[in-house]
This record gives structure tokens, sequence and C-alpha cells, in this order.
């Protein structure tokens, strides 16, 4: 009698330990309507990882063109502080220029400090740059 006891008082135990990722909301797909946060361009327009972070009480969520933007998102001071979610795109399971589908919660995600593959190649070559002529 004694052992169903405490099985009972486990099982309720448990019961009340709260779900943190039945919280989380899932991450959305970067359509033409998403914007970046800080510089206002459609996403598409970018390559590479991107990230979006979602608040309390905000349906939406704050799209980044970068990942690193999305750090600086979370560190500003005047920033929402009330984060539920910060996803990012993972980068190995991402097919092409396109990462669909490929998201990662941020808490748990790693960052590439050497990639062989060279930066897109933005506005022409910087000045210091030894290939310019």
């Amino acid at each position: 009698m004694r052992h169903i006891f405490i099985v009972l008082a486990l099982l309720s135990l448990t019961a009340c330990k709260e779900d943190k990722a039945a919280d989380l909301p899932l991450p959305r797909e970067v359509t033409d309507a998403s914007v970046a946060q800080f510089c206002g361009m459609a996403l598409r327009e970018h390559a590479g990882p991107k990230a979006q972070i979602f608040v309390r009480g905000v349906a939406d969520p704050y799209w980044f063109s970068t990942v690193r933007d999305a750090f600086a998102f979370a560190m500003l001071p005047e920033m929402p502080k009330s984060i539920s979610a910060i996803y990012v795109n993972d980068m190995a399971r991402a097919k092409g220029l396109g990462p669909a589908g490929a998201w990662h919660v941020g808490g748990g995600a790693s960052g590439v400090l050497c990639d062989r593959q060279p930066p897109p190649r933005r506005h022409g070559r910087r000045r210091d740059d030894p290939l310019r002529r």
C-alpha cells in the first residue's frame, strides 16, 4: 500500500512539471512579406543564415537578415526582453542558398569560425583587396 502511495505522489509531481518545449512558438518560414528588423530589406534579398525572434504578446516574429543582428537585438537595452524563442538557420541541413525548413533553437546552436566558401560579393571589391588592380 505504501508503494502505491509513493508512486501516485511521484506521478502527481511529474504531472505538474512544465513542458518548456511545448510553450515555444513554431518557427515560421521566410515569405515575400518577411522584412529584416534593422535594415528594412526583404529577407529573400539576403543570402546566408537568418534568424527570427518571438516576443511574448507579439504574434509575428522579428526577422533578421543575419544571426549576428538577432544577438544584437537580444542584447540591446531598448529592445523587448520578453523573448520566448530565438530560431536560427541550421546551414548544415540547408540545401543551397535557401535554408527553408532548417530552423534550430538559438540557445543550442553553434557557430562557424572559419568557412572555406567566400562571402558573397557585394558592391565590388574593397580598396585594400590584394586582387584589385
